[in-house]
């Protein structure tokens, strides 16, 4: 019928972590999260912030989060920043602020 010629897997390995990796959060930088915010939601400023999001997509991030590539938001503003035209809007503003702080 045919021949089949095996040939083993190439063993490289990969020259750039996937966005999953580069976008993972790490317990140093979850706790300066928490640190800068004190657990209160940095958009509203009101309710007890639960969740920390990317101020910059993902796939878009360079290296490894940092903090300052972060927000740390409650539950109804993370749906609004990730949903929303104004929450991205917000989230640009947020991560500018944060760059000019930090020089």
């Amino acid at each position: 019928m045919f021949q089949l010629n095996a040939v083993p897997k190439p063993q490289h390995k990969r020259n750039r972590p996937t966005a999953k990796q580069r976008g993972a959060i790490s317990t140093p930088v979850r706790r300066q999260l928490r640190e800068r915010s004190l657990g209160v939601c940095e958009r509203c400023k009101y309710a007890l912030a639960t969740e920390a999001a990317h101020t910059l997509r993902r796939w878009r991030v360079e290296e490894r989060t940092t903090v300052l590539e972060l927000v740390h938001l409650c539950h109804d503003c993370h749906y609004h920043c990730d949903n929303t035209h104004d929450g991205r809007k917000f989230l640009e503003q947020f991560r500018i602020s944060r760059m000019e702080e930090s020089k």
